[in-house]
């Protein structure tokens, strides 16, 4: 009795062996599909795929069918998002925006987006979009056409009748005016927004229509009747020509058209050396309705099975009294794949799981930035801690769940990352004093640089001197660090103009 009870156990933790293993190497699994986009973890699905011939991948369903939620306006819905808000009023046409930092975001409105490779330059990029469109072949042609003159900035600077000319001597083609008028408006649809617009205002308005936020119609208005005026930053003009107040008017530049590129084309890399790409597919989709979020989650990972064929041979083996030792050893092979699939189907259950809690927990926390429409100043500080006391998951996990992850929202698609920021104490005039995310002081930062008077551009200690009287308790060497790597100005001496 007591030799069969030694049995018992022994199996028994031979059996908890088994199942701690399994679940390790799920974890394993789990975070190799966690880190990084859709996209790669399509592409390690397929890959193991073609290495198990147990795994069989079904395109015709997914993993994780579009599915929705409802928020009730206490943050239970899943999401995040982040448009690039400088609080100040005008909108400056050389501000080189530089979204390589790991808070950037890609100002492309509601859309999907492209997923570009790390060394694609905008050219590649649109060539990837013209293979994709319903465009016929001849038009096709007069879109390569089109990209091949555009400049470094996204701007169409051609003619229609050199392209008609480029197209009858290359390639034998007649086509009208208005043939290249139509393509171009395709062409104007096209990933980053704004691209292939003819000037600044038609490249703003491009990227209007694709957005869809309280300040969009109002907004649309003001660059079609009084762009040059909103370039200016002569925003008391605008106000007058439109009959509206001049608070309303800076209200939306700030909530609105500054978070608009004026240089579409400026992110990529023409050289192909290897910037990386701005414009991709978000994982989530959010839209706000009146104290409603809603997060759409496209399915973009594709069904896995264990092939049936595959099981049934390793059934035929167990029926079997006796193995051959090839036959062992095959059936050993059979098992190891077998359960190699069930892992990795379980691992990708378990991202899409881990995926919307990460998310979840997210809108929770930053509830009231996604209620006021992407307002900077909402944005409160977050950190990893934050989110392990909401879901109970571990840092690592929800590390690798924000790696690569954009999110969709009315004012700009965004990165989760974006919403992790250090905390900065920011004294009131009552004297009392709250802890903001550092983000609003970039925000302020970024305001102070795009409004100083640019033939004496304000130093790192001026605007240490205005960041501490608007209460942002900051050193010097901090404000620099902002300006610099997170901003990415030039120092004062290189701000300088002599006009």
């Amino acid at each position: 009795m007591a030799k069969g009870n030694k049995n018992v156990q022994r199996g028994e933790q031979r059996l908890e062996q088994i199942q701690r293993i399994r679940i390790a190497e799920v974890m394993v699994k789990t975070s190799e599909l966690l880190t990084g986009s859709d996209d790669e973890a399509n592409e390690l699905i397929h890959k193991e795929a073609e290495d198990n011939p147990a795994l069989e991948v079904d395109e015709t369903t997914r993993a994780d069918e579009m599915s929705s939620t409802q928020g009730d306006g206490e943050g239970s819905a899943n999401d995040d998002g982040y448009g690039r808000d400088g609080d100040g009023s005008g909108f400056d046409n050389d501000y080189d925006h530089d979204d390589s930092d790991d808070d950037g975001y890609s100002p492309s409105g509601r859309g999907a987006g492209v997923l570009a490779r790390a060394d694609d330059t905008l050219f590649d990029t649109l060539l990837q979009q013209i293979a994709m469109s319903n465009l016929n072949d001849d038009q096709k042609r007069i879109a390569c056409h089109i990209v091949g003159n555009l400049d470094d900035n996204g701007f169409f600077n051609g003619d229609s009748y050199e392209i008609i000319a480029e197209l009858m001597a290359q390639e034998d083609i007649y086509v009208e005016e208005d043939d290249i008028e139509h393509v171009l408006k395709v062409v104007q649809d096209f990933e980053p927004a704004g691209i292939a617009a003819r000037d600044i205002r038609e490249c703003l308005l491009i990227q209007l229509a694709k957005r869809n936020t309280p300040y969009t119609p109002l907004a649309t208005r003001m660059v079609s009747e009084c762009c040059d005026e909103i370039i200016a930053n002569r925003l008391d003009r605008v106000a007058a020509a439109l009959d509206i107040d001049v608070t309303e008017v800076e209200l939306v530049v700030k909530k609105e058209i500054r978070n608009l590129d004026p240089k579409p084309g400026g992110a990529y890399n023409n050289t192909g050396s290897g910037d990386k790409a701005m414009h991709v597919t978000p994982t989530f989709v959010v839209s706000v309705d009146e104290g409603n979020i809603e997060v759409e989650i496209p399915n973009t990972l594709p069904e896995l099975h264990v092939s049936y064929s595959y099981e049934q041979a390793l059934a035929d083996f167990d029926k079997r009294d006796k193995l051959s030792k090839n036959d062992a050893q095959l059936k050993a092979e059979f098992v190891k794949n077998i359960d190699k699939a069930k892992t990795l189907i379980q691992a990708l259950k378990m991202r899409q799981t881990t995926l919307k809690q990460t998310i979840s927990a997210i809108i929770h926390f930053q509830r009231e930035y996604f209620l006021s429409y992407g307002d900077i100043t909402a944005l409160k500080p977050m950190n990893l801690k934050d989110l392990e006391d909401i879901t109970g998951r571990d840092s690592s996990i929800l590390s690798r769940a924000c790696s690569g992850k954009y999110v969709s929202t009315p004012w700009g698609n965004v990165r989760l990352k974006f919403f992790f920021s250090e905390g900065i104490v920011k004294k009131l005039p009552d004297g009392s004093e709250v802890e903001v995310a550092n983000k609003e002081v970039m925000a302020a930062l970024q305001e102070l640089i795009d409004n100083e008077d640019k033939r004496n551009p304000l130093s790192d200690e001026q605007l240490t001197i205005k960041l501490n009287a608007m209460g942002y308790q900051l050193a010097r060497r901090t404000v620099g660090k902002y300006r610099a790597e997170s901003l990415n100005y030039p120092k004062a001496s290189l701000r300088k103009t002599f006009v």
